[in-house]
C-alpha cells in the first residue's frame, strides 16, 4: 500500500511540476511592401510583456497568462496598429503578424532669423 501511494504521489507531483498556464504570441513585422522592419516593438497592451522583432521581422513573447489580450506593434516611421482581443491559451502559440504603413513624422516648426551688424 505505501508503494502504491508514493508512485501515486509522484505521478501527481510530476504532472504538476510540468503543468503549463502561460501561452506564447509570435508572429512577424513587416512595412506595407512586405520587407522586414527589424527591432520593432511588439507589446501586450497593459501588461509587462513584451518583445522586439529580429533581422527577419520575427517576433516572440513568451509566458504570456492565458486570456484575451491586445497586442501592438511600434516602429519610428511607422503608424502604430494594435490587433484586439487576442485570444492566448495554455501551452499554445498565438500568431499576430502586422503590416505598418509609413507615418511622416512631425516634428515642431522651428523659425531661423538671421540679422547681420550695420556696417
Amino acid at each position: 500500500m505505501r508503494k502504491i501511494s508514493l508512485v501515486l504521489f509522484l505521478v501527481v507531483w510530476t504532472g504538476l511540476i510540468f503543468a503549463q498556464t502561460a501561452g506564447k504570441v509570435s508572429g512577424r513585422v513587416t512595412d506595407e511592401n512586405g520587407q522586414p522592419l527589424a527591432g520593432a516593438n511588439v507589446v501586450v497592451v497593459g501588461t509587462s510583456f513584451g518583445g522586439a522583432s529580429d533581422s527577419d521581422g520575427n517576433y516572440y513573447i513568451l509566458q504570456v497568462p492565458a486570456g484575451q489580450y491586445d497586442v501592438r506593434a511600434d516602429y519610428i516611421g511607422y503608424k502604430s496598429e494594435t490587433n484586439f482581443g487576442i485570444r492566448v491559451a495554455t501551452g499554445l502559440t498565438s500568431f499576430v503578424d502586422y503590416g505598418l504603413a509609413i507615418a511622416a513624422v512631425e516634428g515642431e516648426s522651428v523659425e531661423v532669423i538671421g540679422e547681420r551688424p550695420l556696417l
